[in-house]
């Protein structure tokens, strides 16, 4: 059976729709323009998942505090006119939750009629089986300010080609783990969750704060850049960092100086290995790293 989606009363998404280019298992394209999907948008349960809370009211919220979704979804325009979600369902959920458009690629089926959803369940699979993208590579992909930032300290200062998608040679940071401390360093608290809502806040900081966003980020960048020289950069460290720095300039005005650690200090922290810290990299020991910062580095 299928299920019809529920549609918002409110405030009904706009499917944006593009022109797609996959032209395998019998998919031919559909020429873009907009659709409404008011009572015609469906989810076959006979491929489909159900909505995954948890997942949608991160989106959601993500969404809300001004965030975007940076993949288009995918939807099959059936013979009877109904349009089925073949791929997105929870990007959808949290668009429709947080009231917000997003961008699709609509296909016809080359199918007989009522026999669509064969070739939209092979098209379903496909694509979940796909290795996901990794969070780094939608970090330096991400379109809005806040992928920008992270772009800006991977062209220039201490941190120039050093920011890769993922961290593991000696003397680079991955750009998830960056992007994260940077959330850590504009909120002064340790920031959870999925990248997704990472970039959120810092779009919504570039947003409100754009001067000195882009100062908090670039003093971050030279200090984790001087520290780490050589090294990989943790990513419990590189966090830890990130809040001591919000601690060390929340109260601070754009254009008043900025402390950074002294010469000495520096050498210290170059030398001390910050691995050992804890018994593992799991979130839950930040607090640790923490403490060793603040001895290393104590706010004036």
């Amino acid at each position: 059976m299928s299920k019809k989606v529920h549609r918002p009363t409110r405030s009904p998404a706009i499917l944006v729709v593009a022109e797609g280019s996959y032209t395998e298992n019998g998919v031919k394209t559909f020429s873009a323009k907009q659709i409404s999907a008011q009572n015609v948008l469906i989810v076959d349960e006979r491929y489909q998942r159900n909505k995954i809370e948890e997942k949608a009211n991160e989106i959601s919220a993500a969404l809300q505090a001004g965030g975007v979704i940076p993949d288009d979804i995918w939807v099959s325009k059936r013979h009877d006119g109904t349009y089925a979600i073949i791929d997105g369902l929870q990007r959808y959920w949290g668009a429709y939750d947080a009231g917000k458009s997003l961008r699709a690629r609509v296909y016809m089926m080359n199918a007989e009629p009522g026999e669509e959803w064969k070739i939209e369940r092979q098209i379903f699979h496909v694509l979940n089986s796909r290795k996901a993208i990794g969070a780094g590579h939608r970090v330096l992909k991400w379109p809005n300010a806040g992928g920008e930032v992270v772009r800006s300290l991977a062209r220039t200062g201490s941190l120039r080609n050093r920011v890769v998608p993922k961290s593991g040679r000696k003397g680079t940071i991955g750009a998830s783990t960056l992007a994260r401390s940077l959330a850590c360093a504009m909120t002064g608290s340790h920031v959870s969750g999925s990248i997704t809502k990472v970039m959120s806040i810092l779009d919504r900081h570039c947003l409100d704060a754009p001067k000195r966003t882009q100062k908090m980020a670039q003093h971050y960048g030279y200090i984790v850049g001087e520290i780490f020289n050589g090294n990989a950069v943790p990513s419990l460290a590189a966090r830890a960092f990130g809040i001591q720095c919000h601690k060390q300039w929340s109260r601070l005005t754009v254009k008043a100086k900025w402390p950074v650690p002294t010469k000495s200090s520096f050498s210290k922290m170059k030398r001390f290995n910050w691995r050992d810290v804890t018994p593992g990299q799991e979130s839950k020991f930040i607090y640790f790293v923490l403490d060793e910062v603040e001895k290393r580095w104590p706010v004036a």
